[in-house]
């Protein structure tokens, strides 16, 4: 009866109504392993001068949100009709040190101006500038122990995809132990690991949470160039489970999959 779907609605609207995160995986309420997510469409916060914008809140509900004296840019219709965030080698966004991040364990999604150099994102450990860090410096993906000691991997499809274009990344970090992989518009590295340094020993830290830049702030690690949306797991997602999350974001932003052009 009527009266029963209002007092079945009643009591379970909060989950039945739960939204979900990227591609339906996780949840944004915090409970789940979705524990950042950031888009240039909705969030943006503490609005500087030139279209600044110096604070983006997480939506994830983890409450990750990053922010600085330094924001970004905001860029109207930059990726299929959506915004995108110009940083310019000298901004950066930052959340404290949190237990979002502890497990050395990690899968984090980026869409990005292919051109873009420098630092995406860093996660490392508190109170220190790189140490058990997983970083996107350069197009590579890393993961990094400490001061020599690291384990990084490149994508074929970097030399190959236009300046102009936009792209989706997939970096998944300790899979294997210190293992690095990274999947470009949705196809997996075939380019092998390279380790520097000795052995590793990958620690389960809180970690900072830093776009555009490390927590080392070296000047030349600072970001040039498009971000439009950054989400990250404390686990490793199944393959399926990336799939869904890939596809979510190249329907949003019109981005092919499963080629390098």
């Amino acid at each position: 009866s009527k009266g029963l779907l209002l007092l079945i609605l009643a009591y379970s609207g909060p989950t039945l109504f739960a939204q979900t995160g990227p591609g339906g995986v996780g949840k944004t309420d915090g409970s789940t392993t979705l524990q950042l997510w950031l888009r240039a469409d909705t969030g943006l916060a503490s609005p500087g001068s030139g279209g600044v914008y110096n604070k983006w809140l997480d939506q994830s509900g983890a409450g990750n949100d990053v922010s600085s004296s330094s924001g970004p840019v905001h860029v109207s219709k930059a990726q299929n009709g959506l915004p995108g965030l110009k940083f310019s080698g000298s901004n950066y966004l930052q959340a404290p040190a949190s237990a979002s991040f502890y497990p050395s364990k990690a899968t984090i999604f980026l869409v990005r101006r292919s051109a873009a150099q420098g630092t995406d994102i860093a996660l490392c450990g508190e109170n220190t500038g790189f140490n058990n860090e997983f970083m996107v410096l350069n197009n590579v993906g890393y993961m990094h122990r400490s001061s020599g000691n690291f384990v990084t991997r490149s994508h074929q499809c970097e030399s190959k995809i236009p300046n102009d274009s936009a792209q989706i990344l997939c970096i998944k970090y300790g899979e294997n132990g210190t293992s690095v992989d990274i999947y470009v518009n949705g196809l997996k590295s075939t380019q092998n690991s390279q380790t520097t340094g000795s052995s590793l020993t990958y620690g389960d830290v809180n970690k900072l949470i830093t776009i555009g830049q490390r927590n080392s702030f070296s000047s030349s690690e600072y970001l040039e160039g498009m971000l439009f949306e950054v989400v990250g797991y404390n686990r490793i997602l199944s393959d399926s489970e990336r799939d869904s999350v890939e596809k979510y974001l190249s329907q949003k932003y019109k981005v092919a999959l499963d080629g390098c052009d």
